[in-house]
């Protein structure tokens, strides 16, 4: 499996409901604010960090568990990173590349 290393920028998550919006420019603040102010959520802030990321490839989540092997066996025993603490994350995309359920985001430090 390929994976990559990306600085991330700050990321707000919705930990209650275990469904998670990222805020960037390109988000509409208006309805933003509209959503976030309802009950059903809450914002949850992560400081800035690198992360690895898994292109998670499939029908359906049992790539996520694939790839959590993945980041155990493969990556963090050849890479000379280790885990971060922190969140973790995945962000699942209504438009995205075909066969792509989604990208994991785990949060990683140069040992």
């Amino acid at each position: 499996m390929r994976y990559q290393i990306y600085e991330a920028k700050s990321v707000k998550y919705d930990a209650q409901q275990r469904i998670g919006i990222i805020l960037d420019e390109d988000t509409d603040q208006t309805e933003a604010e509209k959503l976030l102010a309802s009950s059903w959520y809450s914002l949850w802030e992560t400081s800035a960090a690198d992360y690895a990321v898994f292109r998670c490839m499939g029908p359906d989540g049992e790539c996520l568990g694939k790839a959590w092997d993945s980041f155990y066996k493969e990556f963090l025993p050849q890479t000379g990173y280790s885990q971060a603490e922190g969140a973790d994350y995945e962000i699942y995309y209504e438009q995205g590349e075909k066969g792509l359920f989604c990208e994991l985001f785990v949060p990683v430090e140069k040992k």
